[in-house]
């Protein structure tokens, strides 16, 4: 599985590739892809040269692409549900944020990110941000010809580079509240900060027991500094960022510097000490609401390249700070680590790993309602049939107005059969209502009428007792036997008598055959004639009745 991460900064598109084999996770590449500097310059042009760039070196199919909202564009909250389901929380979220977010619920979309799970209670970071920003960022990446599978957000990127973001959500006992009687509480957690400057702002991520727990945006960048070194020294804004590109530093100590050294150090310290006068009122907040105290501060981005700035801020807040490492989460890296490299990667290399999280610990992801993503698969499959689909669509539809064309003829049609019926009817019967029983009796009167016709018709023809007897004489032999006994019932002739020729009783039987309707004949046994000369046959004839069933 391969991820890339996209982070589009003000001058620079940071891109990081991640990939996972099985358990294994590393970073394949790093690349950054300079901008014009100019601040008055439209970017957007090279932008999309860039995206596209990136989009034709990877196969679509097998890629995720990860994109992210800035973070000043979305509003977080620390929220508890008294549930852990996911669907659940985030369909509760626009009624918990309601009144606390600057815009409209409606034209929001709503994320959370987990921080915790405390038996039944789950902590997160209830997020919002307008749809208008993710409508934004998707324009952006479709014109490149990218589809974004996530579009997270910034300080999300950066606890994937702190958390165990292949675990799952972790969970705690609930802490038990201190007694009113007590009059103490809690002795507060020990928290640190993340503090990426950036051009135009400064991301501050605050971690507990190694989760973000919250994040807050301070409205001061690198651009504030460039602003100042070049108000001091009365050159553009472009001499000031070559300036801060190539040597900006802060002194430590003013012991063997120069005045030009000193002059151009309190510039730049002055300038910070802005950002971190908003930084020390943001950790007050959170030291207050979320009862920690910080003992220590990590820097990144593209604004903490400052030579010695780790050191100003030390000697400000009195708390150790440090330069942040976004590769700690890697078991190994192919490359040598560099503070350039660090401080421009960390959201990049977050944003990869947000497109490699499983279910357990899922991405925030504003990619969802309006914008979810469509099954690429229905749409290649569309691509390719939607030509025949469209013909079978008209092909269907001109069905379905043949069938009700017909349908309506047919039943137009029976409908005046039917009226034509019951005049006939009407007319046969002499009768000006007609009920369909009565039509129905004189049918089966008439079809009786026409049946006995036929069997008159058949009778007409019937061969009579005379003519049969006629038959029987020319026959039988002469002067050979005395008959007893002969009736002819309907086709049944019964013949019974006694030889007076014994010999002659093959002459009987087959003259008795040749008049026989099938040549046959039926011995019986005499009732008159007793003895050893009588003789008793069955025989049936033909009556030549054409009317017969």
């Amino acid at each position: 599985m391969k991820s890339i991460g996209i982070d589009i900064g003000t001058y620079s598109i940071k891109v990081a590739e991640v990939v996972t084999s099985g358990k294994n996770v590393s970073i394949r590449s790093l690349a950054e892809f300079p901008l014009n500097s100019d601040p008055n310059a439209d970017n957007q042009i090279a932008v999309l040269e860039t995206l596209r760039n990136i989009a034709s070196a990877h196969d679509p199919n097998s890629t995720t692409f990860v994109f992210a909202i800035g973070q000043d564009k979305v509003t977080t909250r620390q929220r508890f549900f008294p549930f852990s389901e996911r669907k659940k929380i985030v369909k509760s979220l626009p009624f918990e944020l309601e009144e606390e977010i600057p815009f409209d619920i409606s034209n929001a979309i709503f994320e959370a990110k987990y921080i915790r799970q405390m038996d039944n209670i789950t902590e997160v970071i209830a997020c919002a941000t307008p749809k208008t920003r993710v409508e934004s960022v998707l324009q952006v990446a479709h014109d490149a010809g990218i589809e974004p599978q996530i579009i997270s957000m910034e300080s999300s990127a950066h606890a994937n580079c702190v958390e165990g973001w292949y675990s799952d959500i972790p969970k705690e006992k609930p802490t038990a509240p201190s007694t009113a009687e007590e009059g103490t509480k809690p002795a507060p957690d020990d928290a640190s900060l993340l503090v990426d400057i950036g051009h135009r702002k400064t991301i501050v991520s605050i971690f507990r027991r190694g989760r973000m727990m919250a994040t807050r945006t301070i409205s001061w960048g690198g651009k504030n500094l460039i602003e100042a070194i070049a108000k001091k020294y009365g050159v553009l804004y472009q001499e000031g960022l070559r300036e801060t590109q190539a040597k900006a530093f802060i002194l430590i100590s003013p012991d063997g510097a120069s005045r030009d050294q000193i002059v151009f150090s309190d510039t730049i310290a002055e300038s910070f000490n802005e950002m971190i006068k908003e930084l020390k009122l943001t950790m007050m907040e959170i030291s207050t609401d979320y009862n920690v105290f910080f003992s220590s501060i990590q820097l990144t981005g593209g604004g903490s390249r400052v030579r010695n700035l780790n050191a100003h801020i030390t000697q400000a807040l009195e708390i150790p700070c440090n330069y942040f490492d976004p590769f700690s989460v890697f078991p190994s890296i192919g490359f040598e680590k560099t503070q350039v490299i660090m401080s421009g990667s960390s959201i990049a290399v977050g944003l990869a790993i947000e497109g490699i999280k499983r279910a357990k610990n899922p991405a925030v992801n504003f990619r969802k309602m309006e914008f979810a993503l469509q099954s690429a698969s229905w749409d290649l499959f569309w691509e390719k049939w939607q030509h025949t689909a469209q013909i079978a669509g008209v092909g269907l539809a001109a069905f379905l107005v043949y069938a009700v064309i017909i349908d309506t003829v047919s039943l137009n049609l029976a409908d005046r059969s039917e009226e034509a019926l019951r005049k006939v009817a009407s007319n046969v019967l002499n009768k000006k209502s007609v009920r369909t029983t009565e039509v129905e009796g004189y049918i089966r009167e008439q079809n009786r009428q026409i049946e006995n016709q036929a069997k008159l018709a058949g009778l007409m023809g019937m061969n009579s007792t005379l003519d049969i007897i006629k038959k029987l004489s020319q026959a039988l032999p002469e002067k050979s036997i005395d008959i007893l006994r002969l009736d002819v019932d309907k086709q049944i002739l019964n013949i019974e008598g006694t030889f007076k020729d014994p010999s002659k009783k093959n002459n009987l039987e087959n003259g008795l055959k040749s008049i026989s309707f099938k040549g046959k004949i039926n011995k019986k046994v005499p009732l008159k004639a007793v003895g050893p000369s009588g003789f008793s046959y069955e025989i049936e004839v033909d009556r030549n009745i054409k009317g017969k069933d």
